[in-house]
């Protein structure tokens, strides 16, 4: 709800949806075989595959253009329509950016060499469409979180 109230809108969920995204998000967490090694996936790794199952299982049911907000300038309009029309994959690809960002800057010694900082309104849209269009894999999306926020 908050990423979508900074475009202008409101999201309706899914309840059924989500719960089957968090099932098979869980499912594919605890698969990942690391051999020997012994330990679980890193953050970007949980981030990819939380990210992968919330755009594929479309727990955006709706995105709905807030009446009360207005824009005064034409690129505020022209944002708020591009994430009506993708935000149902801006959304997933967000929260795992989000997260991702949140364990960089944890784990970083020091922080300030370990996150770039916020990401270009263009690139969004264009991971957005990149999401609406192709099937990308959570391996796919472990990998950009990584290069994004390392």
């Amino acid at each position: 709800m908050q990423f979508a109230a900074t475009y202008g809108c409101e999201v309706e969920f899914s309840k059924r949806r989500l719960d089957e995204a968090h099932y098979l998000w869980l499912r594919d967490v605890e698969r990942i075989d690391f051999g020997d090694r012994g330990n679980k996936p890193d953050a970007f790794k949980r981030a990819g595959i939380l990210a992968y199952w919330l755009r594929r299982r479309l727990v955006i049911a709706d995105v709905i253009p807030m009446e009360s907000v207005a824009y005064d300038t034409p690129y505020g309009q022209a944002r708020r329509d591009r994430f009506v029309m993708n935000g149902a994959e801006i959304i997933p690809f967000l929260i795992g950016y989000n997260l991702s960002k949140y364990f960089s800057i944890a784990l970083a010694e020091p922080v300030e060499t370990r996150f770039r900082g916020a990401l270009d309104e263009d690139f969004v849209w264009d991971v957005g469409r990149l999401l609406r269009i192709n099937n990308v894999s959570p391996h796919a999306l472990y990998l950009l979180y990584r290069a994004l926020c390392m």
